[in-house]
C-alpha cells in the first residue's frame, strides 16, 4: 500500500512538472514607460540597406549583448534590430509578469512587422535569444514572403536538464514549478562582479541577477515546444558553441545539429577554457566577437 502511495505522489509529480494544468497569459503591456537599466535601450540602426538582421538577447539579459557585434553588423552594410523583450532590464517586478509566451509573441509581432522591407533578412542570437531565433524560423520558414535568409544560434538550449543525454544543468531545475508556487524571485547571494575583476569584458554584461522559479518553468516549456519543432527548419544556419560553457549544456547544440533539416548548416566548437568567466555570452567577450561576427557574416553573404 505505502509503494502504491509514493508511485501515485511520483506520478503526480511527474505530470505536475510536466505542465498538466499549466496556462500561461500573453496579455502584458509591452508599453513600459519606467526606468531602463543603462545600455538595456531597444537599439535600431536604419540606413537604408537592402539586408538587415535582428539580434535577440538571452535570459535574464538585454541588448547590451550585442553593442559591439551591432557595430560590426552596421560596418558589414547591415541594417540593425536589437529589441529589449518585455519585462527585461527594467524591474525585477515587471519581469516577473512576463513569460516565454509573452516574449515569443512580441518577436513574432517586431520580426513580422520588418521583414518585408528588406531582400534579405537574417536573426541571430545567444542563449534563449538564440532559441527564439530557431523558434522563428520554425514558423516562418514556410512563408514565402516571411522566412529569413539565414540564422544563426549561438549557445542555444532546446533542453536545460536531459536524463536521456546525460546533460543536468541543474537538478533543482525538476522542482523548479514547485518552487515557483512559493517564491516569485530568489536574490542573488553573491554581489555584482566588480569591474576589476572583468574577465574579457564580461562585466559589461547588464541584466537581472538572482531566480525567477516562474520565469524558468516557463522557459522549460518554451524550449520543449523548439526542440519539438526542429526538424520545420530547412533554412541556412550557423551554430556555434563553447565546450566549457557553464550556463547551456554543450549537448544542446549537437542536438540542434543533428535534427534540423537545412542543407546548409556551418557548426562551430570553440574552446575559451583560458577564462574564468562562463563560456557562455559570446557576443560579450571582446577576444571573441570580433573573430565570431567574422564568421557569421562569411556565412551570411555566402547565401
Amino acid at each position: 500500500m505505502i509503494l502504491l502511495i509514493l508511485l501515485l505522489i511520483i506520478l503526480l509529480f511527474i505530470l505536475f512538472n510536466s505542465g498538466a494544468g499549466y496556462k500561461e497569459s500573453v496579455n502584458y503591456n509591452i508599453k513600459y514607460s519606467g526606468p531602463i537599466m543603462d545600455g538595456a535601450q531597444e537599439y535600431v540602426s536604419v540606413r537604408g540597406n537592402k539586408k538587415a538582421i535582428l539580434f535577440i538577447h538571452g535570459f535574464p539579459g538585454t541588448p547590451k549583448m550585442y553593442y559591439m557585434a551591432r557595430e560590426l553588423a552596421i560596418n558589414s552594410g547591415y541594417d540593425v534590430f536589437i529589441p529589449r523583450l518585455p519585462g527585461f532590464g527594467c524591474s525585477e517586478e515587471e519581469f516577473i509578469k512576463t513569460n516565454f509566451s509573452v516574449w515569443l509573441n512580441f518577436l513574432k509581432e517586431y520580426y513580422t512587422d520588418r521583414r518585408k522591407k528588406y531582400d534579405q533578412f537574417f536573426i541571430a542570437g545567444n542563449s534563449m535569444g538564440g532559441s527564439l531565433t530557431l523558434k522563428l524560423a520554425e514558423l516562418y520558414g514556410d512563408s514565402a514572403d516571411l522566412r529569413p535568409t539565414g540564422i544563426c544560434s549561438v549557445a542555444a538550449p532546446v533542453y536545460l536538464n536531459s536524463l536521456k543525454r546525460g546533460d543536468i544543468k541543474s537538478p533543482l531545475l525538476y522542482f523548479i514549478r514547485l518552487i515557483s508556487l512559493f517564491s516569485s524571485y530568489i536574490p542573488a547571494k553573491k554581489p555584482r562582479k566588480d569591474k576589476s575583476l572583468d574577465q574579457d569584458g564580461d562585466t559589461e554584461w547588464v541584466g537581472y541577477r538572482g531566480l525567477f522559479p516562474k520565469q524558468i518553468y516557463s522557459l522549460m516549456l518554451g524550449l520543449k515546444g523548439v526542440k519539438k519543432d526542429l526538424y520545420k527548419i530547412d533554412i541556412p544556419c550557423y551554430i556555434c558553441h563553447a565546450k566549457e560553457d557553464k550556463t547551456v549544456p554543450f549537448g544542446n547544440s549537437g542536438y540542434i545539429k543533428d535534427h534540423i533539416n537545412s542543407d546548409n548548416i556551418l557548426y562551430r566548437v570553440m574552446s575559451l577554457k583560458e577564462w574564468s568567466h562562463t563560456n557562455h555570452s559570446m557576443f560579450i567577450y571582446k577576444s571573441v566577437v570580433g573573430p565570431l561576427w567574422r564568421d557569421i557574416d562569411y556565412f551570411f553573404q555566402s547565401l
